[in-house]
């Protein structure tokens, strides 16, 4: 008995410093819930310049056209201002305000935290790469390549980049 009580003591202590000396940041899913205000917006086009512009030409675009419309996009070009929120439930669903309009739906995250799906499996669906997230800030990005006609076979992406706020 006189033995068990420091063997006993030490494994407590010992149980104590492990737990403390976890520092694990929150988990995805928890910092991505809540209420966010969209800051920001910039759109970007991978991977160079020079790839679109070969793009361009092979659409028919003369070189001094197909570079005038790179050059356009380059530099991360700033986006309209976009007045909206975004509120994630712990149940799995969320709105989506924009000016006067506001959506509703579901939304998933991937199993290693990184990318997130709303409304999966309808034609709304949205995916999004999280960028950065943390109790302040959540940064996404979004490949609308597809949407404005960029077929994947071009190697080419076009993102549009949002930053928001925790409200």
């Amino acid at each position: 008995m006189k033995l068990l009580k420091p063997v006993l003591s030490v494994a407590v202590v010992c149980t104590l410093l492990l737990a403390a000396g976890c520092d694990k940041d929150p988990e995805p899913v928890v910092l991505l819930v809540g209420k966010w205000t969209v800051t920001g917006g910039v759109t970007k086009i991978t991977p160079s310049k020079d790839a679109f512009i070969t793009y361009l030409i092979g659409l028919g675009f003369d070189r001094p056209d197909a570079e005038d419309a790179a050059a356009d996009l380059e530099n991360n070009t700033a986006v309209e201002p976009i007045d909206g929120t975004f509120e994630f439930q712990g149940d799995g669903t969320y709105e989506a305000t924009d000016g006067g309009d506001t959506a509703t739906g579901k939304w998933e995250l991937s199993p290693d935290g990184i990318t997130l799906t709303t409304d999966k499996g309808t034609p709304g669906e949205q995916v999004s790469v999280i960028n950065k997230i943390n109790g302040s800030d959540l940064e996404l990005d979004f490949d609308l390549s597809g949407d404005i006609g960029i077929p994947a076979s071009s190697g080419l992406g076009y993102h549009l980049i949002v930053t928001m706020k925790r409200i």
